[in-house]
């Protein structure tokens, strides 16, 4: 199984947990809907590597 790899989409930090990931951005970019995150970053969907 792959392991989650993520940069942030607003500030870009990195991340390989995805516990780190979602805590990240509900508490730093808790103003910041969902749905404007995703558009940020022209995503759809978020995916794990397969590193």
């Amino acid at each position: 199984m792959g392991g989650f790899e993520k940069n942030c989409p607003v500030c870009g930090k990195k991340f390989t947990s995805l516990v780190e990931y979602t805590t990240h951005i509900g508490i730093d970019h808790k103003d910041i809907s969902p749905e404007q995150i995703l558009k940020l970053n022209k995503e759809d969907k978020w995916s794990f590597s397969s590193k």
